[in-house]
Parts: structure tokens; sequence; C-alpha cells
């Protein structure tokens, strides 16, 4: 459970910083 609230966490901080960049979106 700890994990996957620390992944959670940080998918929010780096959904943000994906999409200012289309071409890792992308490649993700």
């Amino acid at each position: 459970m700890i994990k996957l609230s620390l992944i959670l966490i940080a998918w929010k901080l780096l959904k943000p910083y994906l999409e200012t960049l289309p071409l890792l979106q992308i490649m993700l």
C-alpha cells in the first residue's frame, strides 16, 4: 500500500512535467 501511494504521488508530480514534453509522453 505504501509503494502504491508513493507511485501515485510521483505520478501526480511527474504528470504536469510530462504534459509539457509531448515527445516523452508519446514514448511512455
